[in-house]
């Protein structure tokens, strides 16, 4: 048993050292974000909050033509509704001839373009997202910030089994003790109190990160350009109002969140949505209709709520990753806890450190007679 709890020891020491730095910025980071757009409305409010419009949002398609004629070198190849009349639609644009997005601020209350095309990672929340994901390392960045969340399970875990008897002391604190005992003590009990966040945090984490990374270089490769994009692909009688009141009458009270556009011959225009009473644990995206791109004809509709187990829990990954589920404490609450892995990662490196002095200083002591028992 005590070698096991030793290799068990050994084996959480080297995840906590090969993934400290990465999980300190994804902590700190994943913290800073669950406010994002709380803080998205205070650092950019110019591109983010609109007044409402008495008479409501203009159309899908009065608002496409007015970027059309605004950028026409520009393709809409995504479009992201919001949810409040105050705040504003983001547009995912390619310029023609390019294969790289970008992303406008649209007032679809007022009919106007807030912004010129700008970078994804454009303001410091967006920039601070991009870190946090792909640590500004493309495909390549994803991967390791999935396989540092697969060592955050591997640290829960680990911690777990060997501090498994943590509640016998769990709410006591000994403030006499040396600084190695103090830190470790610290450590264990953070660890504790965090470790179901770390478990739902690692898993959805690896989930996209590694998925989206995958298939990414399966079909990019390491190059980070995407395909170029050579023009509209979207029929040109095509009413997305129409597809629009389509998806509605087919699900009564349908709210589309995002809808991708094509950006080839053989794309599909697909609305992504939910309907209000979606369930506390259900991400905007479950509801999805996708229509041919020329003349609208419906190819293809899913609905999480008719969906197996396997996809339904898929699918609360978001909500229960950004914790966006139950208003201000719950947020606040992944705020705080989602910040223990970098302090975790602070203290568990101090009581390494502070092992590793105390094993050098043992090892004087105890060299003449291992040195003498090796002779016999």
């Amino acid at each position: 048993m005590a070698l096991k709890k030793k290799t068990l020891w050994r084996l959480h020491a080297w995840l906590g050292l090969l993934a400290g730095v990465p999980l300190l910025i994804i902590a700190l980071t994943g913290s800073w974000l669950v406010f994002k757009p709380e803080l998205d409305a205070l650092l950019l409010p110019e591109r983010t909050q609109i007044e409402a419009a008495a008479e409501g949002r203009r159309s899908l398609d009065v608002l496409l033509a007015l970027v059309r004629e605004a950028h026409p070198d520009e393709v809409v190849v995504g479009w992201a509704p919001a949810e409040s009349a105050t705040r504003s639609d983001v547009l995912f644009v390619i310029k023609k001839g390019s294969g790289l997005w970008r992303k406008m601020y649209l007032d679809a209350q007022q009919g106007r373009l807030l912004t010129e095309p700008l970078a994804l990672e454009d303001g410091v929340n967006d920039w601070l997202l991009s870190l946090h994901y792909t640590l500004l390392g493309g495909h390549l960045g994803m991967l390791l910030a999935g396989v540092v969340a697969l060592m955050l399970i591997g640290l829960g875990v680990t911690g777990f089994l060997i501090y498994r008897r943590f509640w016998r002391r769990l709410f006591t604190l000994n403030l006499r003790q040396a600084w190695r005992g103090l830190a470790g003590e610290f450590h264990r009990k953070l660890g504790v109190i965090a470790a179901p966040l770390f478990l739902i945090m690692g898993v959805t984490g690896a989930y996209w990160n590694i998925t989206h990374a995958v298939a990414d270089l399966a079909e990019h490769g390491l190059s980070e350009e995407h395909e170029i994009v050579t023009g509209s692909w979207l029929g040109a009688g095509l009413s997305l109002d129409a597809l629009a009141d389509q998806c509605a009458a087919a699900v009564p009270g349908y709210q589309p969140a995002y809808i991708a556009l094509p950006k080839d011959e053989q794309g599909l225009v697909t609305f992504y949505g939910q309907v209000p009473e979606r369930g506390f644990l259900r991400s905007p995206y479950g509801i999805t209709f996708s229509f041919q791109r020329e003349h609208g004809k419906l190819i293809a509709e899913t609905d999480i709520r008719t969906q197996g187990l396997v996809l339904q829990v898929i699918d609360a990954f978001r909500p229960l990753h950004f914790g966006n589920f139950g208003g201000l404490p719950v947020k606040l609450f992944y705020c705080l806890f989602g910040m223990l892995p970098a302090w975790l990662a602070l203290s568990g490196f101090a009581v390494f450190v502070l092992r590793r002095k105390k094993a050098g200083k043992g090892a004087g002591k105890s060299a003449a007679p291992d040195k003498a028992r090796i002779a016999a």
